[in-house]
């Protein structure tokens, strides 16, 4: 009977983990094509993208889910006209990469409230060897 309880304990553990190594609580930004982007991924899995400029003012929610080093978004892309994609690097450099468009977005910070989002050349030639 106590294996049983210490195997349980140490299960529920294990799976918690697991859940929390699913998502994280970080805000990323970035500005291209005269457009403020936004995207603020909660704990619980969800996702909200806020932009403001050229594209329009809009809102977008769904949800996701992380898979080793990418950000897979599951709902809310698929109307978004390629605003939103499916898949996000999560580079080492503190930024997010969309690995459709390859533009990055960086995580935002107290000091910093502006980012001039760079075009990641460098995954397209990664992607084109792998």
């Amino acid at each position: 009977m106590i294996r049983l309880r210490i195997f349980s304990v140490l299960m529920l553990i294990i799976i918690s983990d697991l859940v929390r190594a699913q998502s994280f609580e970080n805000t990323y930004e970035g500005w291209w094509a005269n457009t403020k982007w936004t995207f603020e991924f909660k704990k619980d899995g969800k996702y909200k993208r806020v932009s403001s400029g050229h594209y329009g003012n809009t809102i977008v929610k769904g949800k996701y889910r992380i898979n080793k080093d990418t950000i897979q978004i599951l709902t809310g892309f698929e109307n978004s006209h390629g605003t939103i994609n499916e898949k996000y690097l999560i580079a080492k450099d503190s930024a997010i990469i969309d690995l459709n468009l390859y533009y990055d977005y960086k995580l935002k910070t107290l000091n910093e409230n502006f980012y001039n989002s760079k075009k990641r050349n460098e995954i397209i030639i990664k992607s084109k060897k792998d």
